[in-house]
């Protein structure tokens, strides 16, 4: 199958139960909304970019931090006469002919008067931002569209501007070789007929050859349509498979994107709501995860081959669990990292009870790793793990969920 295009939206659907990875360490300037995050070609260093602060934006010598705040992009606001054009929201950036640029939205809550805008450097650094107004990417009541949350896209040359929220949900638009603005009428991509419509924040990624936000993602073999979920329902009939929703103390993930790491690999950001924190926008936090796509479907990373010292057992990285499903048959697999083991051992089967779910489980696994899915598995009403093979280094086990 040719490689696909991957769109990720934020919706505001009621979550279901499932388990992720806690977001990576983040430390220095961590409060965040709609994270951008780039690369700077000449030095290596990190830069994102936010909602706030006529978008406010970061840099760090690696995406753990230390985050500094550097200042505006636009400090005296955008030249767009609509109303909320000193309060920008959702930026997005792109490195597009070795020229930064950043599309941001001008618009007030609740309203369609909306414009996607865009700013450009070569350098990125503070009071280098160049303002040229409208992509010509706009909206009134007079649209089925909002024109805010935009995100380009591009396609081996081409450029596509994805955006929308609520209303008809996600559009896109071709935009002009140097994606500074767009050049054509737009099309829908992404629609959830139910409800309020409550679909926004597309991002759009290519890999290489409950009332709370969560990310979901539809994938195609074009860049311009026909855009499905796991299940193969359409993205324009309310399709979505989940990616990353609430869990734990993470509440509402959001306002995501894609970016590849040079060490790390594919990497999924967003700001999220730390529940011992706070829920307002001024206390959202920048957070991100390792995805993988060798299922081909971008999927949150969760064991890591960490070794534990006193005998060396590979664990899980702190806060990790398995990934849960819905209560339907599957299998998948998964990898429990072991080192140091000269032989398979004695397998056996435990049951206990989960305080949370209040649900009987069965497990079977190597008794080294029986505490660490106990801790860690998802809300499965039954699960079964039988290994697959062993190589010296890992041992694959299936897990059967029913």
């Amino acid at each position: 199958m040719p490689p696909s295009a991957f769109v990720a939206v934020a919706s505001c659907l009621a979550a279901l139960a499932h388990g992720y990875a806690n977001p990576g360490a983040c430390s220095g300037a961590c409060n965040v909304h709609d994270p951008a995050l780039v690369r700077r070609q000449s030095d290596g260093k990190y830069f994102r970019f936010s909602t706030g602060n006529k978008i406010s934006y970061a840099s760090s010598s690696s995406i753990q931090g230390p985050w500094t705040v550097l200042g505006s992009v636009l400090p005296s606001g955008s030249s767009i006469n609509l109303a909320g054009k000193d309060d920008l929201w959702a930026p997005d950036v792109s490195l597009v002919n070795g020229v930064y640029h950043v599309y941001y939205s001008v618009s007030t809550f609740g309203s369609q008067s909306s414009a996607i805008g865009l700013a450009t450097s070569s350098t990125m650094d503070l009071n280098s931002w160049t303002d040229h107004g409208s992509t010509g990417i706009q909206s009134s009541s007079s649209k089925p569209y909002n024109a805010i949350d935009g995100n380009l896209f591009n396609d081996g040359g081409t450029y596509y501007m994805n955006f929308g929220s609520f209303w008809h949900d996600i559009y896109q638009a071709p935009m002009n070789s140097a994606a500074t603005t767009v050049t054509s009428s737009s099309y829908n991509i992404a629609y959830n007929p139910s409800g309020t419509h409550a679909v926004e924040g597309a991002f759009m990624y290519k890999p290489a050859s409950g009332q709370e936000y969560k990310i979901k993602v539809c994938r195609s073999t074009s860049a311009t349509g026909n855009f499905v979920d796991a299940s193969g329902v359409a993205c324009t009939n309310g399709g979505g498979t989940v990616v990353l929703e609430s869990h734990g103390t993470v509440y509402g993930p959001g306002g995501q994107g894609v970016f590849t790491d040079p060490s790390l690999g594919p990497i999924l950001y967003y700001h999220y709501v730390d529940t011992t924190i706070g829920y307002a926008d001024g206390q959202k936090r920048f957070g991100w995860n390792k995805i993988d796509f060798s299922s081909g479907w971008p999927v949150v990373n969760c064991f890591e081959q960490v070794q534990r010292e006193e005998d060396g057992v590979g664990l899980p990285e702190a806060g990790c669990i398995l990934p849960s499903a819905r209560p339907i048959h599957t299998s998948t697999t998964f990898i429990l990292a072991t080192l140091n083991i000269e032989e398979l051992h004695r397998l056996n089967v435990m049951r206990y009870l989960s305080l949370e779910q209040y649900m009987q489980k069965e497990i079977l696994a190597i008794p080294a790793h029986i505490a660490i899915l106990k801790r860690t598995l998802g809300p499965y009403s039954r699960a079964i793990a039988t290994p697959d093979e062993y190589d010296g280094v890992c041992i694959p086990f299936s897990l059967v969920l029913y």
